[in-house]
Order: structure tokens, then sequence, then C-alpha cells
């Protein structure tokens, strides 16, 4: 069985489908691991998670989420932008 890693890293550089996962993110707060991780549960282990499903593992990736992946997408973006737009004058 494909593992999650293998999956999400085939899906997610699929052309057009980074593209659409950061838009979701920014438009709607989506976590794109766990929108992959869903793609994976039905595609891979035929798995139809719940709502329950889906609010444990939401909790379950909260502190990551909130401490590391979205401080990370905030410095890249700010790093696209340029470090001068950062730092008054």
């Amino acid at each position: 069985m494909m593992s999650f890693r293998d999956f999400s890293f085939a899906v997610y550089t699929a052309a057009g489908v980074e593209e659409e996962c950061l838009c979701l993110q920014d438009e709607y707060g989506v976590d794109v691991n766990i929108l992959l991780f869903c793609a994976y549960a039905a595609v891979i282990t035929r798995a139809m998670l719940s709502e329950q499903d889906l609010a444990d593992i939401d909790a379950e990736m909260a502190g990551l989420r909130d401490g590391v992946i979205v401080p990370l997408r905030a410095c890249r973006r700010a790093l696209k932008v340029g470090i001068a737009k950062l730092c008054p004058e």
C-alpha cells in the first residue's frame, strides 16, 4: 500500500494542485495536510471518515498547524514580498 507521504507528495506536485490547495488554505482556512489525508483515506484505504473523525484529526493537528505551519507559511509569504517591505524606514 502506498504511504501517505508518497501519496500526498504525488498529488500535491501534480499540475495545478499546489495552487488550488493554497487557494483553499487562503480563502477558506483549509488545512492542506488534512485535505490530502482525506483524499488518501478515500483513495488508498477506501475509508470513509466521519464528521467526528475529521473533528478529532483537526484537534490533533491544531497545535502543529497553529504553532508551526501557519507561522512558516507567513514567513514564506514575507520572503516572497521581500524583506524591504517588512522594515519601515
